[in-house]
């Protein structure tokens, strides 16, 4: 599910850089931002009703100035005034999917019970950018529970191939 919150702030922080490189930039600097506001004693900080904004805006300050733009500066500024910054993390993902979109890039979850070779794995890149129209990325991923074949995860889509799915299909057939 789309939070929309976090995805108007992305798209409008998106909109702010614009040259590829720059939305590029803004995002390795989310991670990093992402990264550091992941420690709970930090975020409980940094939402806690009792601590000011100006003072929330400081700790911002001092932690990331050297690192950051203005822009991006003044937008977790922004995030503060209107008691988003917990939402940093779905931001940071929500611009990832957008800088994607617009470099015509598609992610690809590959999983299998064993490392697929990588003919394999250049053969399904080949069929799915065929498919998508788009610059795939596949991250392969070993997962045990699987007993043969294969699942991909697009996007919120799954496209299970795998003789789990297989089995777990023909039960349901046989229980009518």
């Amino acid at each position: 599910m789309i939070n929309e919150v976090s995805f108007e702030y992305a798209k409008s922080l998106f909109e702010l850089n614009n040259s590829i490189e720059n939305k590029i930039e803004t995002y390795n600097h989310l991670e990093v931002i992402a990264k550091v506001l992941e420690d709970e004693d930090v975020m409980n900080v940094l939402v806690h009703p009792l601590i000011g904004k100006n003072d929330k805006k400081e700790i911002i300050k001092n932690a990331f100035q050297e690192q950051l733009n203005e822009i991006l500066l003044h937008f977790l500024y922004v995030l503060i005034d209107n008691n988003r910054i917990d939402e940093i993390k779905n931001i940071k993902d929500d611009f990832y999917d957008l800088l994607n979109n617009e470099q015509k890039i598609i992610e690809v979850i590959v999983e299998a019970n064993y490392e697929l070779p990588s003919n394999e794995l250049n053969d399904l890149t080949k069929k799915l950018e065929n498919k998508y129209q788009k610059k795939v990325i596949l991250k392969p991923s070993i997962n045990n529970k699987i007993i043969g074949g294969i699942k991909l995860t697009i996007k919120n889509e799954i496209y299970d191939a795998s003789v789990n799915n297989y089995l777990n299909d023909l039960v349901k057939e046989l229980k009518g």
